[in-house]
């Protein structure tokens, strides 16, 4: 089952539980985490190694080798990474992602990452799919403080964009709020 997308590192895993095989390096790890490892049969007192353990994937031994698949911070799309890795990295961003940082800012690059490579896109109103009528709004406009980043984009049809922003005084000029599209997305909502 996946998870929703996280709001921070330590949750970042996209399958909340992963299966490793266990070994007398990580056994006490895991047992100190409160799960059930049998003893062997061969050697009373000491734990069998080598049997299959779903852990959740946040309890993962530092050291571990097995790679877990990962939610991106910035394009939203999953990477995998060797968990030992993983938890020495400062942030949850792809390694495509951190080779790309001065484009992260411009909106070309949000349009490639949420629209063009995103075959998820869809607008948030209407939910038309066809890419060609597709097209990203600030939340917070430009010219009020909005910057270009993820939280501030939602995909809209390019007819509800022009209708959004025909609603607004002078045509959408003097910028917009995120109030004042859930305003409208709200309207719309009702009026289907």
């Amino acid at each position: 089952m996946l998870s929703s997308k996280p709001s921070t590192k330590e949750y970042a895993a996209v399958y909340p539980y992963t299966t490793i095989k266990t070994h007398p390096r990580n056994v006490a790890h895991y047992v100190s985490k409160g799960y059930f490892i049998a003893e062997s049969k061969y050697y009373p007192g000491r734990f069998a190694s080598g049997g299959l353990l779903v852990v959740k994937t946040r309890d993962l031994h530092p050291g571990c080798m097995q790679r877990v698949d990962l939610w991106c911070d910035t394009c939203i799309t999953q990477y995998s990474l060797r968990w030992r890795d993983y938890i020495k990295k400062q942030s949850n961003t792809c390694q495509r992602c951190l080779n790309e940082p001065e484009n992260c800012s411009s909106h070309e690059y949000w349009i490639r990452r949420l629209l063009l490579d995103n075959p998820d896109a869809i607008c948030d109103i209407s939910g038309e799919l066809d890419k060609r009528f597709l097209v990203l709004h600030h939340l917070q406009s430009r010219k009020t403080g909005g910057q270009n980043e993820k939280r501030n984009y939602v995909v809209l049809s390019a007819n509800h964009h022009k209708a959004f922003h025909g609603t607004l005084g002078n045509g959408g000029r003097d910028g917009c709020t995120p109030e004042q599209y859930y305003e409208y997305k709200q309207k719309e909502q009702e009026n289907d």
